[in-house]
């Protein structure tokens, strides 16, 4: 009995061991993700055009306020969408529940407002803005594979795995609006949308961006 104990006992440590190492070497890729974006390639005079992203932060409604909208994740969720000339694009959930992990039967979106019918729609949320210069080549790819993404989902919306934050670091590093990191790095270093306002906001700051901020109406907590 003794012996199954001890066994156990060590079991439990290695497990605790090995958990503690994953946890080690994902902080250590995110933040590696992090420096890297952070040292992208500073703007040049031919950046001609721009493009945005929207982070509307999470929160959670008080009691008896009018506008009851929850987005996932509530006061730590939001969500974040990419602006292409008059067009608002974002990746998002098919239905409720949403897989723990990615399927092949995929439960995912990506949807297009005109900029009218956004603003109407998140007209009492909290909203940071970025925008950032591009060249007009970048711009053209950017919207040319969101259009594409439209038509066919690329992956599964997923808990752990590709949600709105990570697929707007990819869609952005995909065509070169920031540094190139793979799929696994972008759902490591950017899990929820804090993690990329945070990150974003400090490039923008760096390279003079301009940032743009909506307060949220009152009777919400907002993150």
């Amino acid at each position: 009995m003794k012996k199954s104990k001890n066994i156990a006992g060590n079991i439990g440590l290695a497990i605790m061991g090995i958990s503690y190492f994953g946890v080690i070497c994902l902080a250590m890729s995110s933040a590696n993700t992090k420096t890297r974006f952070l040292k992208i390639e500073q703007i040049g005079l031919n950046q001609t055009d721009t493009v945005t992203v929207h982070f509307i932060h999470g929160s959670i409604p008080k009691a008896n306020c009018t506008y009851q909208k929850k987005r996932l994740g509530g006061y730590l969720g939001g969500h974040i969408e990419i602006e292409v000339d008059d067009f608002v694009f974002g990746f998002l959930y098919d239905t409720l529940p949403i897989n723990y992990l990615p399927k092949n039967d995929f439960n995912s979106k990506f949807e297009k407002r005109t900029k009218k019918n956004w603003s109407e729609l998140v007209k009492y949320d909290k909203i940071t803005s970025i925008r950032i210069p591009v060249t007009k080549p970048k711009k053209m790819r950017l919207d040319s594979l969101l259009n594409q993404h439209l038509i066919n989902e690329p992956y599964d919306y997923a808990f752990f795995g590709q949600r709105c934050t990570s697929s707007t670091a990819e869609i952005l590093s995909d065509v070169g609006i920031i540094n190139e990191f793979s799929n696994q790095e972008s759902i490591v270093a950017f899990y929820y949308p804090k993690l990329l306002r945070r990150t974003m906001t400090k490039y923008a700051n760096e390279n003079g961006f301009e940032i743009i901020k909506k307060i949220g109406i009152e009777c919400h907590y907002w993150e």
